[in-house]
């Protein structure tokens, strides 16, 4: 047997000195430079409404369609002359699916309206005919047919508002 230690027992840890202070102190963090937000601009003019029609087929047509588009103010004074509404038709190839500009008559010039900046909302409107026979001869435009109608307004030369039926047309370009 292992006789029992008669040594005594050691001190107890001396307890930690005071931490001196520092003599430098760290430097505080740079404040963060945000940018301000951008306040986001309102159009001046919304899209109130964007609508096509068929009509029945004619003896001077093969097919007819009638784009409806209501414009509305956003409360902004609007001036007619700055305005430029342009209707683009789409027309797709029955066998490869493919869609492209219309090859019906349709505007070519963008439209301008009249009385949005007096009256606050303004309704214009855009023809797609296909001539009688242009779609049965054998050609180009044989094999096509309507797609769809994607409107873009101009305010001063900039982009402030567009819609498509189908909406898929918003992604063509």
């Amino acid at each position: 047997q292992i006789p029992p230690s008669t040594s005594p027992a050691p001190p107890p840890p001396e307890p930690d000195p005071k931490p001196e202070p520092e003599t430098n102190p760290p430097p505080e963090p740079e404040p963060v430079q945000k940018e301000s937000p951008k306040p986001e601009t309102v159009s001046p003019i919304i899209i109130a409404g964007l609508s096509q029609q068929k009509f029945p087929t004619k003896d001077e047509y093969d097919e007819m369609r009638v784009a409806t588009l209501t414009l509305a103010t956003t409360g902004s004074v609007v001036d007619d002359s700055k305005v430029a509404v342009k209707f683009e038709f789409f027309d797709r190839d029955l066998s490869s699916g493919e869609i492209t500009p219309a090859r019906a008559l349709v505007p070519t010039k963008a439209l301008q309206t009249s009385q949005l900046g007096t009256s606050g909302e303004e309704t214009l409107t855009a023809t797609y005919t296909v001539p009688k026979g242009l779609r049965t001869a054998p050609s180009a435009n044989s094999g096509m047919t309507f797609y769809g109608v994607h409107v873009k307004v101009m305010y001063a030369g900039e982009l402030v508002a567009e819609k498509a039926i189908p909406r898929t047309l918003l992604d063509k370009e």
